[in-house]
């Protein structure tokens, strides 16, 4: 039996979380595992669970990625609910039941981490009650509602602080010059044009009204900033505004975001990988189709893998050469000699087509002609490509190919935020080497 170190509990041997207090348990490590007397008594005890991982991303918040973080909060609460529900608690094993449970529930928790945008996974929490002696136990889930108050007095805020004061108006301050007011005027040589034109007297730039915006078609000094960025646009009056007060075009707008989202994705992806590498990202355990061994867990599953080794492949060439002497009219000799020569060299080829998982402990291919077993500790040496990785290993000469990774989408979380990238090379070996760092 293992004692907790935290508040004393009974726990069976080899669990991992306290059914008390769901604190880890270390006793099987070699900790302590000394009797706690005054909290071994039996009755009912109550458990809260919730991620680990109570990053939030506040400067993304807005009303609608706000929608958006609820559902994802009241769909895992719906799949824990059905899990509870699907998980059947073994009388004779009560103990061993409610640890796989827990375990169950804290892995659901945790993959939210990477499901929300901007929300704190902590939100969710998950109280289970267990009397060990009816044995009974009863789960609920709630939202914490001080924290989501919170966001929503964020919203606010933040919507009362972007109400500006009125800023001037294009018509009133040039776009181009920003130093004087617009005038309006009709189109020449059409009696009657419409006075919605507009000009400013000071640097010539003139608007045509065009649809429902304005064409910036003529300014008296092509070099200005506005005219390289603006001339022959037709935008919008607010947007016209806009740019008179010192912003930019919508067209505009979205590019430099779209360069901000590259470059943020790009840190993000290169942030993920330093920290795989050091074996600091946890990922959801995915169904896995070989059996686990004690005190492993699955960590990815990529479907479709073709396994490459080298194969010794032999190629000859040569030629005949002599002179040719005619006996008589149908009768002829070719004198000469044959020069051959064979050489060998190592070529790819594709030995069969799998399931590649990678565990905590190894990396197995299961295809249809080849298994292969790898253990994380003989790992010598990963080579990453855009399309997979080689792996050289201890006992092995030929060096194994795992290509078409890159197939395989997975989501990654970094600063609060979540990518989708291909599990290519850079990322296997990222996975890899955090894994045989955590051996």
């Amino acid at each position: 039996m293992v004692y907790c170190r935290e508040c004393g509990e009974l726990n069976r041997d080899g669990a991992n979380y306290c059914l008390k207090c769901g604190s880890p348990l270390r006793g099987s490590e070699g900790g302590d595992t000394r009797p706690h007397p005054a909290r071994m008594k039996a009755g009912p005890r109550t458990i809260t669970l919730t991620a680990s991982d109570g990053t939030e991303n506040l400067d993304r918040l807005t009303p609608e990625i706000l929608r958006m973080d609820t559902d994802t909060l009241m769909k895992c609460n719906d799949e824990i609910k059905e899990l509870v529900k699907k998980r059947r608690i073994r009388r004779g094993d009560f103990e061993a039941s409610m640890e796989e449970l827990m375990a169950e529930i804290r892995s659901r928790l945790e993959a939210l981490s990477g499901e929300l945008r901007a929300l704190s996974p902590q939100l969710l929490r998950v109280t289970v009650e267990i009397d060990r002696s009816k044995p009974d136990v009863k789960i609920t889930t709630s939202l914490d509602k001080d924290r989501m108050e919170g966001y929503l007095e964020k919203i606010k805020s933040r919507q009362l602080s972007d109400q500006s004061p009125t800023t001037p108006s294009w018509r009133d301050l040039c776009p181009v010059c920003r130093e004087a007011p617009l005038t309006p005027f009709p189109k020449r040589r059409i009696p009657g044009g419409s006075k919605r034109n507009m000009r400013c007297s000071n640097c010539g730039a003139v608007f045509m009204y065009k649809g429902n915006g304005y064409l910036l078609s003529r300014v008296s000094d092509k070099n200005t900033r506005a005219w390289r960025l603006y001339g022959g646009k037709t935008l919008t009056e607010e947007e016209w505004t806009r740019i008179a007060n010192g912003g930019v075009s919508n067209e505009l707008q979205r590019e430099i975001q779209r360069k901000r989202d590259i470059e943020e994705r790009k840190r993000d992806i290169e942030g993920w990988l330093k920290s795989a590498a050091e074996g600091n990202v946890t990922f959801r355990e995915p169904q896995t189709p070989i059996i686990l061994r004690k005190n492993e867990r699955a960590v990815l599953v990529l479907h479709n893998i073709d396994l490459y080794e080298p194969r010794a492949v032999r190629r000859t060439a040569g030629g005949y050469g002599g002179p040719t002497i005619r006996v008589s009219k149908n009768l002829s000799f070719r004198m000469g000699a044959l020069n051959a020569i064979s050489e060998s060299r190592d070529e790819l080829r594709r030995i069969d087509t799998g399931t590649l998982t990678l565990t905590t402990r190894r990396m197995i291919f299961t295809g249809t002609k080849r298994t292969t077993n790898i253990d994380l500790r003989k790992v010598l040496a990963i080579q990453p490509y855009t399309n997979g990785i080689a792996v050289q290993r201890e006992n092995k000469k030929r060096t194994e190919h795992f290509l078409n990774t890159e197939k395989t989408l997975l989501n990654i979380t970094h600063s609060g935020r979540t990518h989708t990238v291909p599990a290519d090379g850079a990322v296997m070996k990222a996975v890899i080497e955090g894994l045989i760092r955590k051996l």
